[in-house]
């Protein structure tokens, strides 16, 4: 018991592990035979020779042999990982110390004895040792998958979560005991990233799984942060509490805890993948900027004419930067674009190229020919370099993107080229007859724009917030409207938007028709169609709300109740309660907002 043993053989590993029941020594827990590491109560480091005294004051102490070796019985205990490098070089109090080495007076014979045991059962076959000591009725009932781990050495994988940065793309990587996800999450210039899900089960092991940015948009992220137990992810099935994964081509067999796994992983893509889109789509606006038909990366801003047009070229021409100082020789006229150019500090821009602007006409770019209909002046990235193209380089006086450009181009060039036109250059040929020529400023204030553009985008004008409201509100019903699919939705945000129709149908005066309109639609939740008895009832279904799935038909009905009292009905709202409002239907907004940015970011 005082000798060394071979603490790296199976038999004697084996041995400990039975003896001490398959539980860690130091925190009671049950511990799998693989992880298992063999602490030493009196630390390795005391019996160096340089700590010979200190070594013998110990021996001393708890009335231990000198022949008492560091590799003895008596010394070795079964220890979780953690647990052995937590304690590392140090003791324990003496009473700890007394109290484990007492233990292992106790347990060396029994284990001397099944070592001897086991050597005799299986005659020197070790693997077959490792399965005998996993088949044993513990307590922690250590699967096959286990014992397989076991006997091939392997593991599996290590808990990971990181992202990193490499310039053009985020890296990602999260990883669970037996699922792995790593991929590039998008980053400007870049929208679209990419993932690969490893497996490592008894019956999939290393089955790895690659997905593009479509896949990942439309099946990956469907039913994100929901339970596996609503059926609201569409690559998930389940017969009787066995799971089916459809991924691309492949469909895998998985335990419970391994959707767990793979559902949590692939929900922490989602909110690393669905903030990048969000953070490129706020910049560059494709909601508002459809895409060209002709010029890559391109986003549409407006469209004229072919006469226009060609005066925009012509006033380019006239004021390239090499031609004067004023503020607006600020064009690089080489070739039929608009190449927006400050060779030195201006009073509004910094140096360099702040837009590419390219026509684009009956889906051909550049040509642009008289008789073909509509010109569109089209944004593009495609000329600056990839070190320009970083997001935080897009402002109004640096880089532009397609917002920047729009406004530049409704708000001072348009505006200027017609002013300049009919004002400057007029007067200049009619230098015979002195008139007086408005200011730019004046000009501007009365220039009515859509009378030489065609603008086909939904860029929003300032609105006060009950108007915005109005809207908001709309926008979720036409949405809901649409939709044909239904939704896990929590009780705090059911419970926020009923709240939200009681504050407005309480507050709205409307005739009975109004009133019988809103409970139709709440028919499901509302008896009668008096305005106290619609409160009522909705006061009721308040209290029994938990989270549940609703379809979409439901919240679009809610919703029309909603608008009617806004849109027919006589309500005043106080900043305050606008902003109470908006509190209940943002979640809601939010989703709208996650549904849109999947929807323009697919191909």
């Amino acid at each position: 018991m005082y000798s060394r043993v071979d603490r790296y053989n199976s038999y004697v590993r084996a041995a400990i592990y039975y003896e001490h029941g398959g539980i860690c020594f130091h925190d009671k827990e049950p511990l799998k035979y693989r992880e298992m590491e063999l602490d030493h109560i009196i630390p390795q480091d005391l019996f160096k020779k340089e700590n010979e005294e200190e070594l013998r004051y110990i021996f001393e102490k708890f009335n231990l042999p000198n022949n008492f070796h560091k590799d003895c019985l008596r010394n070795l205990v079964p220890s979780r990982g953690t647990n052995n490098r937590d304690k590392g070089t140090l003791m324990y109090t003496d009473s700890i110390t007394s109290n484990m080495l007492d233990a292992t007076m106790k347990m060396a014979p029994k284990i001397i004895e099944r070592i001897s045991s086991l050597r005799n059962q299986f005659k020197g076959d070790v693997d077959i040792t490792k399965i005998a000591m996993q088949l044993e009725n513990l307590n922690n009932h250590i699967d096959i998958a286990d014992i397989y781990d076991t006997l091939t050495g392997e593991t599996t994988f290590e808990k990971e979560n990181e992202i990193w940065d490499f310039g053009k793309q985020y890296g990602y990587k999260k990883t669970l005991p037996n699922v792995s996800l790593s991929g590039f999450i998008p980053k400007y210039p870049n929208k679209t990233g990419s993932c690969q899900i490893l497996f490592k089960s008894l019956r999939i092991r290393d089955c790895m799984i690659s997905l593009n940015h479509d896949q990942i948009l439309s099946i990956l992220f469907s039913g994100i942060n929901t339970d596996k137990k609503y059926g609201l992810r569409n690559f998930l099935e389940s017969y009787n509490d066995n799971y089916f994964v459809q991924l691309g081509n492949v469909r895998l067999p998985l335990k419970s805890i391994e959707v767990e796994q793979l559902c949590e992983i692939i929900d922490d893509f989602a909110k690393n993948y669905l903030k990048q889109l969000m953070i490129i789509q706020e910049k560059l606006k494709p909601e508002i900027f459809r895409p060209s038909e002709a010029v890559n990366n391109g986003q549409r801003l407006l469209g004229v004419s072919v006469e226009l047009w060609e005066e925009m070229m012509a006033f380019c021409s006239e004021f390239d930067y090499e031609s004067g100082n004023s503020e607006w020789n600020i064009f690089d006229s080489n070739g039929n674009q608009i190449k927006v150019f400050s060779k030195t500090n201006h009073s509004f821009y910094e140096p360099g190229y702040h837009a590419f602007l390219i026509p684009e006409q009956e889906g051909s770019a550049f040509q642009v020919r008289k008789g073909y209909g509509m010109v569109w002046i089209v944004w593009t990235d495609i000329f600056f370099s990839n070190t320009e193209k970083n997001l935080e380089e897009y402002s109004p006086k640096k880089k532009w993107g397609p917002e920047e450009a729009y406004n530049w181009l409704t708000k001072e060039f348009i505006p200027y080229l017609i002013y300049y036109k009919s004002h400057i250059k007029s007067s200049q040929k009619s230098f015979l007859i002195r008139r007086i020529n408005p200011s730019f400023d004046n000009f501007k204030a009365s220039f009515d724009l859509n009378t030489v553009i065609y603008n086909f985008n939904n860029v929003s004008e300032k609105k006060d917030n009950y108007q915005k409201l109005k809207e908001r509100i709309s926008e979720l019903q036409s949405y809901y409207a649409c939709l044909l699919n239904e939704d896990l939705y929590s009780k705090d945000e059911l419970v926020g938007l009923y709240e939200a129709l009681h504050l407005l149908i309480g507050l709205s005066q409307m005739g009975s028709n109004q009133y019988q309109y809103i409970a139709g639609n709440l028919r499901s939740i509302v008896n009668g169609n008096s305005k106290t008895q619609i409160l009522t009832s909705i006061t009721e279904y308040i209290t029994t709300i938990e989270e549940s799935v609703i379809y979409a038909a439901r919240l679009d009905y809610t919703l029309r109740g909603m608008l009617e009292t806004l849109e027919n009905g006589i309500i005043t709202l106080s900043d305050h309660q606008i902003g109470y409002l908006f509190k209940r239907i943002n979640p809601f907004l939010e989703r709208k907002k996650i549904s849109e940015v999947l929807r323009l970011a697919r191909h």
